[in-house]
């Protein structure tokens, strides 16, 4: 797990509470043999078109009655597609469980940020990082808010334009 994957996970574990970080604990473990990720350059990160992407591991959050804050880890596999991507216009579409909308896309020069304001159960923000850690395929994080907050892991491969 990246350092800014391990920072975005405290924070939603910290918001959800204990349980969410005993949760994140069990979903995601860092491990030392992990394969090393390749930063690609800000140019390249920045002329993807298109993506299509998974999120295998996870971790979700409930409120109880009396305000109590449980995370439940695991969950199944989410899958999105992000296409016609443009960082300077500012703009992407973006399908995902059958549903197809116009997204806001920005650059900070190291990530890309897709940002949902209108998904059904409050914003979502899928997160690609410059991360390489396979043959095209960069780590990506998918955090949804609402009555059910969720945060999901993955990769995103860059699809040919």
């Amino acid at each position: 797990m990246s350092s800014a994957v391990a920072v975005r996970a405290v924070m939603v574990a910290a918001l959800l509470g204990a349980a969410a970080r005993a949760a994140l604990v069990q979903a995601a473990p860092i491990q030392a043999s992990a394969p090393q990720s390749t930063v690609i350059p800000q140019a390249a990160l920045e002329a993807v078109s298109q993506l299509d992407c998974v999120f295998t591991a996870g971790v979700s959050g409930r409120w109880g009655g009396d305000g109590h804050a449980d995370a439940v880890a695991g969950g199944s596999a989410v899958r999105l597609r992000l296409t016609r991507v443009d960082v300077t216009d500012g703009t992407a579409t973006q399908s995902r469980g059958g549903r197809t909308v116009t997204v806001s896309v920005r650059s900070d020069r190291s990530n890309l940020y897709f940002l949902d304001a209108a998904a059904p159960d409050g914003v979502a923000l899928t997160t690609v990082f410059a991360q390489e850690v396979g043959a095209r395929r960069l780590r990506a994080v998918l955090t949804q808010t609402g009555r059910r907050p969720s945060q999901a892991y993955g990769n995103c491969r860059i699809q040919a334009p």
